[in-house]
């Protein structure tokens, strides 16, 4: 959910080719545009290590739209929706559309959130463990390759293909695996040092990846937005090094993404939402 805020930095504009449409509470329909999404999401790849799959990005970009329309439809907070169509700029009239969004997400679901920050603020020694060992740390060590942003298919095919080679050789070498990491990696300046890594600096598939290891295994290439990424794992880090503070940002951020998606969710089943999965790959 976090990275979604990164997007709201994002002026977005009207383009033909849809990627997705959705009907209004008045019954007229909101279209969100491919280039529109295809920028947004490209922002979000240069400013986050945790950006999701195109799918689930469009998806979560389209119930972004479906809020915003269903905030402005709220006369506790806009007498009258009418109020944005009378905004010129662009980039006015979409840190309008951000600060309606945030506003009707604060004070909507204000109840439940500060009853999870007091759970968060007074948990256990026993519950942050518990928590912890659902989602602990890992020190790793990685070999990137990147995929660049204009890659085409037989471009990425190619990488790919270098990244099985290179995994074949990691595998069969005598020498450290950190030791491999500037011969073969596109990024010498990451995954030499000696670094703890939680899901919140980690790519889903990757941090899940991570977790199905044993001491020392190395991981097949796995494919994320930005690269092909061959790790291993050093250890799983103990909760007695672990940042507590940290470990509760985690926990907070896991329960109060619950509560959004639950409540955000439910607001959309009011609007018929139609995303084309086709589409989907151009992105």
């Amino acid at each position: 959910m976090s990275y979604l805020f990164i997007i709201l930095l994002f002026p977005f504009f009207a383009f033909s080719q849809n990627i997705a449409t959705f009907s209004s509470a008045d019954g007229s329909v909101k279209n969100v545009s491919l280039k529109e999404v295809k920028q947004a999401y490209q922002v979000v790849l240069n400013s986050t290590l945790n950006a999701p799959t195109r799918t689930q990005f469009v998806k979560d970009y389209v119930r972004y739209r479906v809020i915003v329309e269903e905030a402005y439809n709220d006369r506790s907070l806009v007498k009258s929706a009418k109020v944005r169509n009378s905004i010129v700029d662009s980039e006015l009239r979409q840190a309008l559309d951000q600060s309606v969004y945030k506003t009707f997400i604060s004070k909507r679901m204000q109840a439940q959130l500060s009853k999870i920050d007091r759970e968060v603020r007074n948990a256990s020694n026993k519950a942050l463990q518990a928590f912890y060992r659902a989602n602990p740390y890992f020190n790793i060590h990685f070999i990137v390759l990147n995929i660049p942003q204009s890659a085409d298919k037989a471009q990425i095919s190619e990488i790919r293909k270098r990244a099985m080679e290179i995994h074949s050789k990691v595998l069969k070498s005598k020498k450290p695996f950190v030791d491999l990491v500037p011969l073969y990696s596109d990024n010498t300046f990451v995954g030499r040092g000696d670094i703890n890594y939680s899901r919140t600096n980690l790519y889903p598939l990757v941090y899940d990846a991570v977790r199905s290891l044993k001491k020392n295994q190395i991981t097949k290439p796995i494919r994320t937005p930005n690269g092909f990424y061959i790790i291993k794992l050093n250890r799983v880090v103990p909760f007695k090094e672990a940042n507590v503070e940290d470990v509760k940002n985690q926990m907070r951020t896991e329960k109060r993404t619950k509560v959004f998606n639950e409540q955000l969710n439910k607001i959309q089943k009011k609007y018929k939402v139609r995303i084309s999965n086709k589409l989907i790959k151009s992105i």
